[in-house]
């Protein structure tokens, strides 16, 4: 996975970028690769775990255009890693995840409905991963 550490690692700096598009472009392209990679080499990648970790921390943040895109990939990618992705492995995680999702939705009960419907999606496909002896 040598080659594809270094493009997660190129991806991981275009999270950290100023521009909406850049952010959404890297969580597109995150997706693309994760759609290439076996879901237990997603879930020891290290590199992985910190663009999971970014993209967490941009859904979490101020809402910018089209982050509900980046929501969408998110999911996928959560999917693509099935039982190694970090709903299932961090209960931690998992509880920031929820509470985000609901603070979110909260906050965007009566407006942005496209993007509040996203955030609902990805809750759904969170909670519908996980186990209930978990």
């Amino acid at each position: 996975m040598h080659n594809s550490d270094q493009i997660f690692a190129k991806i991981l700096l275009l999270f950290d970028s100023n521009s909406y598009d850049e952010r959404i472009s890297a969580g597109l392209a995150m997706e693309d690769l994760c759609t290439k990679t076996q879901p237990d080499e997603l879930g020891q990648s290290e590199i992985v775990g910190k663009n999971i970790q970014k993209m967490f921390d941009l859904i979490s943040g101020k809402y910018f255009n089209n982050k509900e895109t980046l929501i969408e990939s998110f999911a996928k990618i959560m999917a693509l890693m099935e039982e190694r992705s970090p709903w299932s492995q961090d209960f931690e995680f998992l509880m920031k995840f929820v509470q985000m999702c609901i603070k979110q939705i909260d906050k965007f009960s009566n407006s942005n409905l496209n993007y509040k419907n996203k955030i609902i999606t990805c809750l759904n496909a969170c909670l519908s991963s996980v186990s209930p002896s978990k």
